[in-house]
């Protein structure tokens, strides 16, 4: 009987001809610096076994490293130097934007695959809707020196700009995965009421909890008190990461502030990791391109 291969063992390499989808994901890889194999599998693949062989077959030729995080976790997948030379034959210019993973500390995998997560949520939901995101910026990017929002003490992890009917609306987003303390959040959200009061240069503040239900009433309960209840959503985690994708929980502000919200809200037969199909890539191949506002 044949043995099975180790995890974290290259075979010998065969032979692969990359196809679109393949540099699709070495981009949007390299693009993230590192992703799950259960985000790849959502977002590329029907099946999470089809995205395992794949990833193994890239994985033994060298153009992706595997990071593993856990026995019960999915594996953490990002570009090799020969991955970025790859993507490179295709768009050199997209790939002198791409990322080499350095050390990835474990601590901080959830909140980095969470905001990689809403990131994704937020491009189907426009692409379902029929807006436009136009500008995507990280933690410290340009969007948020652009708007103003260091001097008020705040670097959200993700800031989005949409083109809906009426004009560009902006939306941050933060990542809650429960670390930070009650004291420290409600300081935070007070600084967002204030932005949104002095400059209104934020029309839209989303608040994704990957720490429980009593973590996401304590949210709400700061957002209340900061005087926030009407301009954000608070949302779990697996909502983000649900397909077919569905519309954010409602807090009463919508995007495009007076735009009625389309389809059902959490309609029970939406089940998390159904990837979009064809539409799904679609999306995220234009992500990785350049041309949905990646920042």
């Amino acid at each position: 009987m044949k043995s099975g291969r180790r995890r974290g063992v290259r075979a010998s390499a065969r032979p692969v001809n990359l196809t679109e989808r393949d540099r699709d994901i070495l981009a949007l890889v390299g693009r993230c610096r590192y992703l799950s194999s259960r985000q790849l599998a959502s977002e590329f693949f029907p099946s999470s076994d089809r995205c395992r062989r794949r990833l193994r077959q890239l994985y033994d030729v060298g153009l992706v490293r595997v990071t593993l995080a856990g026995s019960t976790t999915p594996n953490l997948v990002s570009l090799t130097s020969k991955g970025v030379r790859a993507v490179a034959e295709r768009d050199p210019e997209l790939a002198a934007r791409l990322q080499l993973p350095g050390a990835i500390s474990l601590s901080g995998v959830r909140h980095h695959l969470g905001v990689a997560d809403s990131r994704f949520y937020l491009a189907a939901l426009c692409a379902a809707r029929g807006d436009e995101l136009q500008r995507w910026s990280n933690n410290g990017g340009a969007l948020g020196r652009e708007l103003g929002l260091p001097r008020w003490g705040l670097e959200p992890d993700g800031l989005a700009e949409l083109r809906v009917p009426g004009g560009l609306w902006r939306l941050a987003i933060e990542v809650d995965c429960g670390t930070e303390t009650r004291r420290v959040l409600a300081g935070k959200f007070r600084r967002y009421a204030e932005v949104v009061e002095a400059e209104l240069v934020l029309g839209e503040l989303w608040v994704v909890v990957d720490a429980g239900e009593t973590r996401l009433g304590l949210v709400s309960e700061l957002l209340e008190g900061a005087g926030l209840a009407e301009l954000t959503r608070v949302m779990p985690l697996p909502h983000c990461q649900a397909r077919p994708v569905r519309p954010p929980l409602r807090r009463l502000a919508q995007i495009g502030r007076n735009r009625p919200n389309s389809g059902r809200e959490g309609t029970a037969n939406s089940q998390p990791n159904q990837g979009l199909g064809r539409n799904s890539a679609d999306v995220v191949g234009r992500a990785v391109r350049g041309t949905d506002g990646w920042g």
